[in-house]
């Protein structure tokens, strides 16, 4: 007997093919053997839709939104009233009932559990299937009346977690918020990002799973609930990874420009969005970032209370040359401009980008900053001030270590700079 995962492969491979009758076949057995399987019932759902019977296809997703909804999994729920409102555009209102369960006015969502999945590894037994002799008209009413009912359903949860993201969001700036995604369905091997191209969306993943690489290095197995792409999207830079489906996945895919038009007709979606991505920039910097490596984990945390957030247009001003206030700035995302006025012209020392630091030498040194850093995108940085920073730096030796070895690099490649031949002012 095959086990769930290899049977929900081969349903949705077929599927894929264009086979949903027999898609259908094997997503019903899958739902007879575990009926809490919310999965096989969208795909169920799906198959139907595939083979044209649209009207038992909408009774299924709408069945679906209410299972997902009351059983802890709204990104299905999002999924099924995106598939429905693309047969019949009224369904957008049924944002609303999700937004009513899982919006951060609502005080339902709160550290509850929610219904568990199937195993995966489990068999299939053979008396999940419907039998061979039924008429494909018999397939499809078994499928409608097991879809639609809740035989075998377990109950459903008092409180339902969070949504990452979303669950901060009211209830009328999360339906709008969902309103502007859209679903991409991928089929296992599909490519969802590729590393080098150019950003302009991040995904929410409603189901299915994902592997995220960098040239041959596999960075991450990223499953249901996750969130991928911000960092692209953040720092206005080309994709520094790809993202390839591993087990057939639906995504919610907000794009900057469907983005930007709900946060102008919901002001506070943009303020909510800003600060997850920062939370989300902070986190990857305390968990990878060489700075904060000599500390355990609460000192981390502790740190990073001490930084101070900031946000620069094209052309603002991070440090100017000779001040004596500038601590240590991480820079999070986009690009900065280091420069130093030599004999009253402007020249150019280097360019920083997500991950480097901004006046180590100055406080490792004692000196005023050595040059002027302006941003060349929008930036997001972190800073700490310079007292508290030379006072860490004093008191950590491994810390002051590696930065006083950062510091003299870049004291030496400013040196080499300043001694090419002169090839003009920077205008």
């Amino acid at each position: 007997m095959p086990s769930r995962r290899a049977l929900h492969a081969e349903a949705n491979r077929l599927l894929h093919a264009g086979e949903g009758s027999a898609a259908l076949r094997h997503f019903i057995a899958l739902v007879r053997s575990a009926p809490h399987d919310l999965e096989a019932r969208l795909r169920a759902a799906d198959a139907l839709n595939a083979s044209g019977r649209v009207r038992e296809a909408i009774d299924a997703w709408s069945a679906l939104l209410v299972h997902a909804v009351g059983s802890g999994y709204p990104l299905l729920g999002v999924v099924a009233v995106k598939r429905l409102a693309a047969v019949d555009a009224a369904a957008v209102q049924l944002f609303d009932a999700i937004a009513d369960r899982y919006a951060s006015d609502t005080r339902r969502p709160g550290p509850g559990a929610r219904m568990s999945s199937p195993d995966g590894g489990a068999e299939v037994g053979a008396e999940a299937y419907v039998p061979r002799a039924w008429s494909e008209d018999e397939v499809v009413a078994g499928a409608r009346g097991l879809l639609v009912g809740r035989e075998g359903m377990p109950p459903r949860p008092e409180v339902v977690p969070p949504v990452p993201l979303l669950s901060a969001l009211p209830r009328e700036a999360f339906a709008r918020f969902v309103r502007a995604c859209a679903v991409r369905h991928a089929a296992e091997g599909a490519v969802v990002l590729r590393e080098g191209d150019p950003a302009a969306s991040f995904f929410l993943l409603a189901r299915g799973r994902v592997q995220v690489t960098r040239g041959a290095q596999r960075l991450a197995v990223l499953g249901e609930g996750s969130v991928f792409g911000e960092m692209a999207l953040l720092s206005h830079a080309p994709r520094n990874a790809t993202v390839t489906v591993t087990e057939d996945a639906d995504l919610l895919e907000f794009g900057a420009q469907s983005l930007s038009a709900a946060s102008t007709e919901v002001p506070i979606i943009a303020s909510v969005l800003d600060r997850f991505m920062q939370q989300r920039l902070l986190a990857h910097a305390l968990a990878s970032h060489p700075f904060f490596s000599v500390f355990d984990p609460d000192q981390r945390h502790a740190l990073a209370a001490r930084f101070s957030p900031l946000t620069l247009a094209p052309g603002d001003a991070l440090v100017r040359e000779g001040s004596t206030e500038t601590g240590i700035v991480l820079i999070l995302a986009g690009e900065v401009d280091v420069t130093r006025l030599r004999d009253g012209a402007t020249v150019h020392l280097a360019n920083l980008g997500p991950g480097d630091l901004v006046g180590e030498i100055s406080v490792v040194g004692r000196v005023p900053a050595t040059a002027t850093v302006t941003a060349r995108s929008p930036v997001r940085a972190l800073a700490l001030p310079r007292a508290f920073a030379e006072r860490l730096v004093d008191g950590v030796g491994a810390l002051r270590g590696w930065l006083s070895e950062l510091a003299d690099q870049r004291a030496l490649d400013t040196q080499l700079t300043l001694a090419a031949p002169d090839e003009g002012p920077l205008t």
